[in-house]
């Protein structure tokens, strides 16, 4: 892989021009306390190492599907024609390693981007490291900018054939790599 990155303090900077601050820490104050990282996938909070059978549960009692049943799920909701997809949840060890959302894309994206990046500076994310990927192949052009947070992602791509599209993603944790098992 071939990416390039950058490392930010005290300010969220993206290849869009986008700037978002970080909430300042109350003076006398020490490290916060330990936070559980976590996601709202479809009003479902999920968070890394929360157990897989009280996931399933609270995705169940949402109304959602994980599918299929296992360690890599997609979170659905509907009928026939009419399923929606939320999301993904990925378990090792009964414990959740990764959980990712879409967001808005088109003309909502810039609103989806502000979104994410304001709820990661109030959960305390103050370094992150910016990382592009373009990719350019006879039938498409592709640009990828990862704005990683600790274990919180902000994943942007914009795709090109021959319309461009926007794909605004949120997650926690990794997501497992091409040919790996959760």
């Amino acid at each position: 892989m071939n990416r390039k990155g950058l490392a930010c303090t005290g300010l969220l900077i993206t290849t869009l021009g986008l700037c978002v601050p970080t909430l300042p820490r109350a003076s006398g104050q020490g490290a916060p306390e330990a936070q559980r990282v976590s996601l709202d996938i479809g009003g479902v909070e999920v968070w890394l190492g929360m157990p897989q059978k009280i996931a399933s549960s609270e995705f169940a009692k949402g109304g959602y599907d994980l599918i299929p049943p296992g360690d890599s799920s997609l979170v659905l909701r509907g009928a026939g024609n009419d399923v929606k997809e939320f999301g993904q949840v990925v378990f090792r060890n009964g414990r959740l390693v990764y959980a990712s959302r879409d967001w808005p894309g088109g003309e909502k994206s810039i609103e989806s981007v502000f979104a994410i990046l304001t709820s990661f500076a109030q959960k305390g994310s103050n370094l992150c490291v910016l990382s592009t990927e373009p990719l350019r192949e006879p039938r498409f052009q592709m640009e990828r900018l990862w704005v990683s947070c600790g274990k919180r992602t902000l994943f942007l791509k914009e795709l090109t054939v021959p319309e461009k599209s926007w794909t605004v993603e949120e997650w926690i944790g990794q997501p497992p790599q091409k040919g790996e098992r959760p």
